[in-house]
């Protein structure tokens, strides 16, 4: 069909450019990253079954590319008010996913938005082709200034990177509630903070061997550029020195390589410096 027609062109169009591709489900009916109620995929079992019957489907379609090209990741950003949950869903999925390919690398993702800051209760199969995953969007008001959908969207005052987010004196003009709120999206932040953050991720790739890859990373389109490129710098320095794989999020968008124009950004210099 015209579906997978699409499915075989995209890929298709990631080997000839030379990129390898990670495979996640995203969004599901049983699990949204942004949701304010409890996901269903960590409370009805129903749900849990559709969720591998779905990889199962996966597997079926995409087994026959090659492991050096296309790994699976088998959800984005889990959130789960108890991490046992995720430890079991996700053990579900990996047993599931190796019996049927046991050359395939599994990309497997903390508790809480694949926060680096869940790694400690993140429960690792012994599995040499598991990669580690987490993201990174540390500090929120930083990496999402102006964003409309968060809860940082109505600060528009002075930003500062590396060094006080916020000042104390921009805090207390704001309003009550947005200053609670930024508060906990700011501080003193700078590369040493930066490594600091990653302790919990760093060490359990030490403990286990396994590589690590950050998924996720960025700047919000509406950040001032000077603060931008200054978080960038800091943070790829940081991959390169712990030897941790990366993903820009996103190519073409509001935090892209390209803005929705097709236009350069700058990012791509800054990440290719």
């Amino acid at each position: 069909g015209l579906g997978d027609v699409y499915k075989r062109q995209a890929l298709d169009w990631c080997q000839a450019a030379g990129l390898r591709v990670v495979l996640d489900l995203h969004i599901l009916r049983s699990h949204y990253f942004n949701q304010e109620s409890t996901p269903a995929l960590f409370t009805e079992r129903e749900q849990l079954d559709h969720f591998l019957a779905l990889w199962v489907d996966l597997s079926r379609e995409f087994q026959s590319w090659s492991p050096d090209f296309l790994a699976y990741e088998m959800l984005n950003e889990a959130v789960a008010e108890d991490p046992d949950d995720w430890n079991r869903v996700s053990g579900e999925a990996f047993r599931l996913l190796r019996d049927r390919e046991p050359d395939r690398t599994i990309v497997l993702g903390s508790n809480r938005y694949n926060s680096a800051g869940t790694y400690d209760a993140l429960a690792i199969p012994d599995d040499r082709l598991c990669l580690l995953t987490f993201h990174d969007y540390n500090p929120f008001a930083v990496t999402h200034y102006g964003a409309e959908w968060t809860p940082v969207a109505g600060y528009a005052g002075p930003l500062v990177y590396p060094g006080a987010t916020v000042s104390e004196d921009d805090l207390d003009g704001l309003d009550p509630d947005l200053r609670e709120t930024m508060k906990r999206f700011t501080g003193i932040y700078d590369r040493d903070r930066m490594v600091a953050d990653l302790e919990q991720p760093l060490r359990r790739s030490r403990e286990t061997g396994l590589p690590l890859y950050c998924g996720e990373f960025g700047v919000y389109h509406r950040t001032p550029v000077d603060v931008r490129d200054h978080w960038y710098r800091d943070i790829i320095s940081v991959f390169q020195e712990h030897g941790i794989a990366w993903a820009n999020w996103d190519y073409k968008g509001s935090f892209g390589l390209l803005d929705s124009d097709g236009n350069e950004t700058g990012i791509r210099s800054l990440l290719m410096a």
